[in-house]
C-alpha cells in the first residue's frame, strides 16, 4: 500500500541503538507488513463480485479502527493538545490521504488486474517528486529528473500494456487509472504532512487520519451506494462464509496487523533502512495475483516494474547526492 517510508511517513525516527535480537525482530515485522500489503490488491480482486466496492471500503477500516483505537488511546490522549492544535488539517489529510485514497486504491483492484494495481501503486514516490516540484519544495536536478522519466516509461508502458496502438487510442482499464490517482492522492498526503511540524506519534496520526477518512469520505460513499438501491450483504445476511473471512482479513490483516508491524519495525530501523521492505509489496502481489487468480505476467509487466525501480533508484541517488552551492 506504500511505496517509500522516508516519503510516506518523513515522521518516523530512528531509535536509539538496539541490540541484534530488535533488529530481526524488525527486519520480519518490515517484511511480514509488504507481504500483507501486497495481499491487500489480491484479496479485493478475488471477492470484488461477492462484496460491493462501497461496503469494503467502509468495512475493512471501521473493523480496524474499533481495534485501534483502544489500543491508540493513551497516546491519544498524551497528544491532544497537539492534536487539537491541529486538528482542521488533520482532518483533511485524513478525508483524501485516507478516504479517498482508499476508494480509488480498491476500485482499481475492483476494476483492473491485482498485478497491475500494486505495480502502479508502487509509482507513489515519483509523485511526491512532481509535487515537490510544483509546490517549490524540491529542486530540479538532472538525475532526479532522469529517474522521474524513466519511472514515468515504465508506468505508461504498463499502463497501455505494451502496445503502441493503445497510446494513440488512450486505450487502457479504467482501474488502472483508479490506481494511478490513489498514487497520487497518496504522493499528496506525503508532500502535505511535510508542510508542518505536528509532534505528534505515527500512532496517533494514524488512528485520526483513519477516523478523518472514514468519517469524511467513506461514510458518504456508502450512505450513497445504499441510497441509489445497493445491498450490503453483510447488513441483509447474505454473505457467505468465505466471503465474511476475507472482509476480516482485510480490515486486521492488510489494515490494522500491517500498520501495527510497520510501526513497531520503522521505528526501530528508521524510515530510511524500512523503506526498501516496501518493496518487497508489489512483487508480493504480482506473485499471489498470478498463483491464485491465474493472471498472466506480461513481458511489460517486468520491464515496467523494473523501469519504475530504476527511476526510484535515480531520484534516491539525486537526493543523495552534493548539490552544487
Amino acid at each position: 500500500m506504500m511505496a517509500d517510508a522516508d516519503d510516506h511517513n518523513p515522521r518516523v525516527a530512528a531509535s536509539p541503538p538496539s541490540q541484534a535480537s530488535s533488529t530481526v525482530a524488525a527486519v520480519i515485522a518490515l517484511t511480514a507488513t509488504a507481504m500483507l500489503w501486497g495481499s491487500n490488491y489480491v484479496v479485493a480482486r478475488a471477492v470484488h463480485t461477492d462484496i460491493p466496492l462501497p461496503t469494503v471500503v467502509l468495512w475493512r477500516w471501521v473493523l480496524s479502527l474499533v481495534v485501534l483505537t483502544p489500543l491508540a488511546w493513551p497516546t491519544l490522549r498524551k497528544d491532544w493538545p497537539n492534536i487539537r492544535a491541529n486538528l482542521f488539517f488533520l482532518i483533511c489529510l485524513g478525508m483524501i490521504g485516507v478516504g479517498l485514497f482508499s476508494i480509488f486504491l480498491l476500485a482499481g483492484a475492483y476494476h483492473s488486474t491485482a498485478l497491475e494495481v500494486g505495480l502502479l501503486n508502487s509509482t507513489t514516490p515519483i509523485w511526491v517528486v512532481f509535487l515537490s516540484y510544483a509546490l517549490g519544495m524540491a529542486r530540479s536536478v538532472w538525475l532526479r529528473n532522469i529517474g522521474v522519466v524513466t519511472a514515468l516509461a515504465g508506468t505508461c508502458l504498463i499502463l497501455f500494456k505494451g502496445t503502441l496502438g493503445n497510446v494513440f487510442g488512450l486505450q487502457f482499464q479504467l482501474g488502472n487509472v483508479w490506481s494511478l490517482i490513489a498514487a497520487i492522492l497518496f504522493a499528496w498526503y506525503t508532500v502535505a504532512l511535510k508542510f508542518r511540524t505536528l509532534n505528534i506519534s505515527v500512532l496517533s496520526l494514524t488512528t485520526i487520519a483513519a477516523w478523518s477518512g472514514v468519517i469524511g469520505a467513506m461514510v458518504p460513499f456508502y450512505l450513497h451506494f445504499l441510497a441509489t438501491g445497493g445491498i450490503d450483504p453483510f447488513l441483509s445476511g447474505e454473505a457467505a462464509p468465505n466471503t465474511i473471512i476475507a472482509m476480516l482479513y482485510l480490515a486486521l490483516g492488510p489494515t490494522l496487523i500491517a500498520n501495527l508491524l510497520w510501526i513497531f519495525g520503522a521505528t526501530r530501523l528508521g524510515a530510511a533502512r524500512a523503506g526498501p521492505f516496501l518493496y518487497l509489496s508489489p512483487i508480493t502481489s504480482t506473485v499471489l495475483a498470478a498463483l491464485f487468480l491465474g493472471e498472466q505476467i506480461a513481458w511489460f509487466h517486468l520491464v515496467g516494474f523494473a523501469l519504475i525501480l530504476l527511476g526510484l533508484y535515480l531520484t534516491n541517488r539525486a537526493a543523495d547526492a552534493p548539490q552544487p552551492s
